[in-house]
């Protein structure tokens, strides 16, 4: 950041805190380049870009303790002074990130016009609570009334709108003692909406400290007095005479010091607040008229009878003031004692309601001189502030302090002056008191309200609960007479809601919706009421215009329309005309028309006049509807639209002749149905019957019909009727032919064939023709004894003249069987034999059979039906009932027997099935198993050792597992090292060798596994064996010491074989299913005993 630095020691600071590069001639002097160049320093690297980009650099983070205004000060000589920097700092923020919510500036009066005070959303921080699009909408506003200053609404620049005059806002005695002269006010941070509306989002409460200058001279209460004073009195007597004021601040630029001119030896000045001391009222004493001239010398009336003097007062400004008075002090000739007050100061306190001529005071005094040197005489000190003989009054002789102008404790809240008290001596003797009058607050003061309003224009559109204006009362009395409660009077459109944190404003917010169409304007009215005794109120008003909005659409007067046009029209020739209304305003409440739905476009609309046309001609049979839909649009922005149905009916003329859509019907008719019975409609279609017009359709049938007398139809409606009752069984259907004939024009006629069918009626019951009726002889039926059950006994005859379900007959036996031997199939009408005929049965058995229908109101026919049962030779036989159920209980019982006894078979069957192919895939897993190690062993022999690369071949790492133990073997064959006696076995050898080490592995793993197998070969030693420490697993081998549980103890080789060393190996054993497999752990080969080499999968 130094370059940057560097790079702008000619800069200057504008009004809005930004710096901007201007170099050039008339720069600034290299001081100020330099006071800025320090600041800058301060600046963070990510303002680096809007340097180089923009050559502008944003201060809001580099002026955090102070921020400078440089612009409003000239530099320069200043008459014989040197050229000086004036650094104004407005205002003194927190160098903290978070915003806050309350800024005070400090202003020197007498700024010219436009001079910067502070940039808010700056001093505020604003800018951490917002995004950069949030920011870049913000807008600011101080209240409309406060006319001293002016801001800037986008930048936030507060300037001065006129020339402040401190002793003008804050008047001598208008402050409490430690109060600053300070204007406070609201400035109001909005957002602007989509809408143009504006939200308030926050309210930032501003003081200015209005600092004095030393723009005014002391000044006395009058340029000339006279003092009278005996000639007796003694050296140090004190003549008291008023002190000069300065209506600017104190302790700088008011009076500091006063000079006694022409006093010579006789006379000096002493200032009697330093007599005063530290009393409570010394700084009253000193800012009121309390001045001493001590004498110093006896006076002699006959030599100087009077004396001029001048006093000059100095105030302690920069550049000082000064203001005289000419004092006249007349040596008068000798009164003994002087008059004195009761007291060195009297004080009271007045209402600031108290009526005119109210004694506020009375003073008391004395005097020990008798007759007219005893005479005491009031009044106020020589000379007096022209603000306390404005209010008040004093009688000379009872001492008592009275109004003549009534008090306001909000202008003037207390009175400090002198009171005298003189003898009627000669020369006359007087003595002076100090009088304080507080003035009490009474509530005489209506609250005062201050609108800011950022707009006098809104949309009807406005949301509710938006932001219209916000409102800062006050009231200048104090305590329960200041509290206020505000409301809006008259107009439910608004409320009033408290700023959030800031009770003391209040926000106009949206109550209800604004319609332009109903109101134009609308008047804000605001009432506040403070709480005083009696309460009193004040009001004011704001007038709010409201803006329009296209928030109507445009309605039709009629929900749909009609209108009819006959066919074969001109061409433009007028169907109907459209109307809509908009209430809203301009171009918002202008309509046009259009059609967005014209069926063939035989329509047109005109836009302005909503006129409809038919720009064809219509031809009604081919369209006799037609449905438009006219669309009304205003000119807003965005527009609105309605739309509403027109249907068009085109008006018929007869030029069609009528036909039928069907030329051949079907009716149907029940028989039996009484005389009159509609059979059915014939109906004609005529494309010329339009809306309104007459029925002129006749129907007939034709004179070839050769049943006149069974049916006729009706002329006008096309019913047709019977004329008589209908028999089925006689005839079950008619052809008719029948024809429509245009009554208005005869020529247009059209045929049709009916074709009338008779349907069934259940008028005829069931008849048996066997069994036959009482009386005939086919009514018997002989079966024999041994017939079996479910066999056939007979079969019904019978017969039904209906059709259809009212000729489906069902069959029930209704009585007669109470044995339940037979059985009548309800269809068929087949009687069976239902059980095993006994002895018992044999005999006549009457059954009475129903035949009934299927109609809806069924009918049935009945008949008796005797059936002979008899034995087949002629004698009877009997048969045990009890004998045949115990066989079939044993039956049962032996059936039961069998079914649990195979299935218990198949359970045992599966269980050994099973329990063989467990073991087969064991021992298939283990002899793959043994397979695998024998093809690696013999893929290791099979390798010629003149085929290795010329490096020799590559190092194997093996395990040997034999009678001299398990060991790990660094096999290497190279030029001039023997191989191995193991290695040179023949192929043969080599699978024997294999076979028996791999038969002693597995014996000595099932031995240790205890799997109970006899090791029929010497069994190895034990402290080359295998260690495990459970019957499931086994731990992997340790390679750190030979003594330790599971380690393989790797035998010392002869050096018969100098290419083999030896050690532990890592491998370890695990158990499968009753099987060890051997894992290798480290990396290369495994062998296994007396050259036999396995190569196992790395497993790391």
């Amino acid at each position: 950041m130094g370059n940057l630095s560097r790079s702008i020691l000619s800069a200057v600071v504008d009004g809005r805190g930004w710096i901007s590069d201007r170099k050039g001639p008339n720069s600034y002097p290299q001081r100020l380049a330099l006071a800025l160049s320090l600041v800058l320093t301060a600046v963070t690297d990510k303002y680096h870009s809007d340097w180089s980009s923009r050559g502008v650099i944003p201060l809001d983070p580099v002026l955090s303790a102070a921020h400078l205004d440089l612009s409003a000060y000239s530099i320069g000589d200043h008459g014989s002074h040197c050229p000086v920097f004036l650094f104004n700092c407005p205002a003194l923020i927190s160098a903290q990130d978070q915003s806050v919510n309350e800024l005070t500036y400090k202003l020197l009066e007498e700024r010219e016009s436009g001079a910067f005070i502070g940039n808010i959303a700056r001093d505020a921080k604003i800018y951490n609570d917002y995004t950069q699009e949030q920011y870049e909408k913000l807008e600011y506003r101080i209240p409309d009334k406060l006319n001293k200053f002016v801001i800037e609404k986008k930048t936030s620049n507060l300037r001065t709108a006129q020339v402040i005059d401190r002793e003008a806002e804050c008047p001598t005695g208008s402050l409490q003692p430690g109060e600053t002269c300070s204007i406070s006010f609201d400035s109001s941070v909005f957002s602007t909406n989509d809408d143009g509306g504006f939200d308030l989002l926050r309210i930032i409460k501003v003081k200015i400290n209005i600092q004095d200058i030393n723009d005014n001279s002391p000044q006395f209460p009058s340029n000339v007095t006279t003092l009278d004073i005996p000639e007796s009195v003694e050296v140090g007597e004190v003549l008291h005479t008023s002190a000069a004021s300065d209506s600017d601040e104190s302790p700088n630029n008011t009076v500091k010091d006063y000079r006694l001119l022409g006093g010579g030896d006789i006379f000096e000045l002493q200032d009697v607040a330093s007599q005063a001391g530290s009393s409570p009222d010394a700084s009253l004493i000193s800012t009121s008229s309390d001045l001493g001239i001590v004498l110093k010398q006896k006076l002699d009336r006959e030599k100087t009878s009077s004396y001029s003097l001048a006093i000059v007062a100095i105030d302690g400004g920069i550049n000082p003031r000064t203001g005289s008075v000419n004092i006249t002090i007349n040596v008068l000739d000798a009164n003994d004692n002087r008059p004195t007050f009761g007291s060195p100061s009297f004080s009271a306190d007045a209402r600031e309601d108290s009526p005119l001529g109210f004694t506020v005071l009375s003073l008391t005094a004395s005097d020990s001189d008798a007759d007219q040197n005893g005479r005491i005489i009031f009044s106020f000190s020589t000379p007096t502030s022209l603000k306390v003989s404005e209010y008040f009054g004093i009688n000379a002789s009872t001492g008592a302090i009275y109004l003549v102008k009534s008090l306001d404790y909000e202008k003037d809240p207390r009175f400090a002056f002198s009171v005298k008290v003189t003898d009627g001596g000669t020369p006359a003797k007087s003595s002076e008191a100090l009088v304080q009058i507080s003035v009490q607050d009474v509530n005489d003061n209506a609250p005062q309200i201050q609108v800011t309003l950022p707009q006098t224009k809104v949309k009807e559109n406005m949301k509710v609960g938006s932001y219209i204006a916000h409102l800062s009362p006050s009231d200048r009395d104090s305590d329960a007479n200041s509290d206020i409660t505000c409301s809006v009077v008259d107009n439910d459109h608004f409320v009033l809601q408290e700023f959030p944190n800031l009770g003391s404003v209040l926000k106009v917010i949206l109550n209800e919706r604004l319609d332009y169409e109903r109101a134009r304007t609308e008047v804000v009215n605001v009432t506040c009421r403070d709480s005083g005794t009696p309460p009193l109120s004040n009001s004011t008003a704001f007038t709010l215009q409201v803006l329009d909005v296209n928030d109507n659409a445009p309605v039709f007067e009629r929900p749909e329309y009609g209108a009819h046009i006959a066919e074969g029209n001109h061409i433009g020739e007028f169907v109907t005309q459209i109307q809509a209304k908009d209430p809203d305003d301009g171009d918002n409440g202008n309509v046009t028309y259009g059609l967005i739905d014209n069926p063939q476009g035989r329509f047109s609309i005109n836009p302005l006049s909503g006129v409809i046309k038919a720009i064809e001609e219509l031809d009604r049979e081919a369209t006799a509807i037609y449905k438009l839909t006219v669309l009304a649009r205003d000119r807003g922005s965005p527009s609105l639209s309605a739309s509403v149905l027109v249907t068009v009916a085109v008006d018929d003329i007869n030029d069609n002749p009528p036909s039928f859509p069907v030329p051949v019907m079907e009716m149907r008719i029940m028989e039996n149905s009484p005389q009159n019975s509609i059979v059915g409609t014939v109906r004609a279609q005529d494309p010329d019957t339009g809306l309104n017009t007459k029925n002129n359709l006749r129907y007939a049938i034709k004179d070839n019909f050769r049943f006149p007398h069974l049916f006729a139809l009706d002329r006008v409606s096309g019913v047709l009727y019977t004329r008589t009752r209908l028999d089925r069984e006689e005839r079950a259907s008619y052809l008719l032919d029948v024809e429509v004939v245009d009554d208005d024009v005869p020529s247009f006629r059209a045929d049709a064939q009916v074709s009338v069918l008779v349907t069934d009626d259940n008028d005829h019951a069931p008849s048996f023709k066997f069994p036959g009726a009482v009386g005939q002889d086919n009514s018997t039926v002989v079966v024999s004894y041994a017939r079996p059950a479910g066999s056939i006994i007979m079969t019904m005859a019978w017969e039904d003249e209906d059709s259809g379900e009212n000729a489906t007959v069902t069959f029930s036996i209704a009585n007669g069987d109470d044995t339940k031997l037979f059985f009548l199939h309800a269809v068929t009408g087949e009687l069976m034999v239902a059980r095993r005929m006994d002895s018992r049965d044999i005999g006549v058995h009457t059954l009475v059979v129903v035949a009934r229908d299927g109609g809806v109101s069924f009918l049935e026919t009945r008949r008796d039906l005797h059936v002979e049962v008899s034995s087949a030779n002629g004698t009877v036989g009997f048969i045990n009932d009890d004998d045949n159920s115990n066989a079939n209980i044993a039956i049962v019982i032996a059936l039961v027997c069998i079914t649990a006894v195979l299935a218990l078979a198949v359970l045992v069957t599966i269980c050994i099935i099973r329990r063989i192919d467990r073991e087969r895939k064991q021992h298939n897993s283990a002899k793959m198993e043994e397979e695998n190690i024998y093809k690696q062993q013999r893929r290791q022999h099979t390798k010629s050792p003149t085929s290795s690369p010329p490096g020799g071949p590559p190092s194997t790492t093996t395990i040997n597992i034999n009678g001299g133990g398990l060991g790990y073997k660094q096999a290497a064959t190279s030029p001039g090292i023997p191989e191995s006696p193991g290695h040179s076995s023949s192929g043969r050898d080599n699978d024997k060798n294999f076979e028996s080490e791999l038969d002693k592995l597995r014996r000595k793993v099932k031995q240790d596994l205890s799997f109970g197998v006899e090791d029929d070969t010497s069994p190895l030693d034990a402290s080359q064996s295998l260690s495990t420490k459970s019957a499931s697993s086994f731990s992997t081998f340790k390679n750190n010491s030979s003594s330790s549980a599971g380690v393989l103890s790797p035998e010392k080789k002869s050096s018969a074989n100098p290419a083999t060393r030896e050690c532990a190996v890592p491998i370890s054993l695990n158990l499968n299913q009753g099987y060890a497999n051997i894992v290798w752990t480290g990396q290369g080969e495994l062998s296994m005993g007396k050259g036999i080499e396995i190569t196992a999968d790395w497993k790391r």
